[in-house]
């Protein structure tokens, strides 16, 4: 049996990273998807950390995630901060993602 190459993942870098972040925060209308605040892509055409949009994974690049359209969400700073920091609950999560409850956190 001859093994099956690994399929490679979609990972960006440089103008190719920066153009999908401007796609998505357009589609997101640039609104965190979880508490809903609006931050802008730059300053200035400047990224700041803490004052511009963040590309939240939600399946993260380290895990394996891809930067897809569908793996791909807008967060403030502190949102994606807190999610990190493990502090973020899985139930808003799941109500942000798919705008419904999942099977796990159904009410």
């Amino acid at each position: 049996m001859t093994p099956q190459p690994k399929k490679k993942r979609i990972r960006l870098k440089g103008k190719a990273y920066t153009e999908f972040k401007r796609l998505i925060y357009h589609k997101a209308e640039g609104k965190c998807f979880i508490c809903g605040v609006i931050k802008p892509i730059t300053i200035n055409g400047v990224f700041n950390e803490y004052l511009c949009a963040h590309v939240y994974h939600i399946k993260s690049r380290g895990s394996g995630g891809e930067d897809t359209e569908e793996n791909c969400r807008i967060s403030c700073f502190d949102c994606h901060r807190t999610d990190h920091d493990g502090c973020l609950c899985e139930y808003v999560k799941c109500q942000r993602y798919y705008n419904k409850d999942c099977l796990v956190h159904r009410t």
